[in-house]
Formats: C-alpha cells, structure tokens, sequence
C-alpha cells in the first residue's frame, strides 16, 4: 500500500429511458382480415435515427405469408411489421401493425406480446398485448 489516497468519480447512467407499450384490444371478425395496430412510445424524442428489435409472444396463432387466405388454419394473424424496426430521429414513437384473421370460430380471447429486445436509444424491455377479441357466439 502506498499511501492513503482517496478519489472521485462519476458514474454516468447509459442505459438510456424506459420504452412504453400500452395495451390495444381488437374485434376478431368475422371472414375477413383488417389491420390493427399496437404503439411503442419512446420516453422522449429519439436524438437520432436509430432502430429497435423486438419479439412476439403470447397465445395467438401466428400465420405466415401475406394473406390471411393463404395462412395455415385457425391462424390468429399475421406480422406486418418485422423486425427490427427503424425510426428517424426526433420520433416519439412507433407502430406496430398486424394483420388480424377473421373467422367465424367460437375461441379463448388471444394475446399477442410484443416485447422490446434491443433499442439504439432507449433501454429494452418493454412489453404489451394486443388482445384479438373473440366476437363468435359459444356452439349451441
């Protein structure tokens, strides 16, 4: 030991700001597709372009392709918007979209969980649900 000598430092925090992720509800439907949407807010303006990743979870049925037509049976929906996702600098958000299946099957209500893996500017981890509402009647 030389001394006793005694130091200052600081530790800067850079695990950026926590992402936001408010849960959305939609209507099954019937035959048809439509489009719903789920919103990552960002805790302020991102300083610059950037991107994040995430990944989709949850009890919903994931189809493939771009047609609800051409996805395999009793498919819940299909992912529009992939990952990673880009955003420009000053956005204070984005939107995730989604392609919803239609059917005229009585079934559970189905979440999809979309969790933030990795962001450029703001700390991952975020999740949240959009729920497809079961709007079929229960078999008589």
């Amino acid at each position: 030991m030389i001394g006793n000598r005694a130091g200052t430092g600081t530790i800067l925090n850079d695990d950026g700001a926590a992402l936001s992720i408010p849960n959305g509800t939609t209507l099954e439907g019937q035959s048809s597709q439509h489009t719903a949407t789920l919103t990552i807010k960002f805790p302020s303006a991102a300083p610059s372009a950037g991107s994040l990743l995430f990944s989709l979870g949850g009890a919903a049925q994931r189809g493939s392709g771009t047609s609800c037509l051409k996805a395999a049976a009793h498919s819940d929906y299909l992912p529009s918007t992939t990952s990673p996702v880009a955003f420009a600098a000053k956005a204070t958000s984005v939107v995730l979209r989604f392609t919803v299946c239609g059917d005229t099957q009585f079934e559970n209500d189905d979440p999809i969980t979309v969790t933030v893996t990795s962001s450029d500017w703001f700390a991952p981890g975020a999740h949240g649900n959009l729920t497809i509402t079961n709007d079929d009647p229960l078999p008589g």
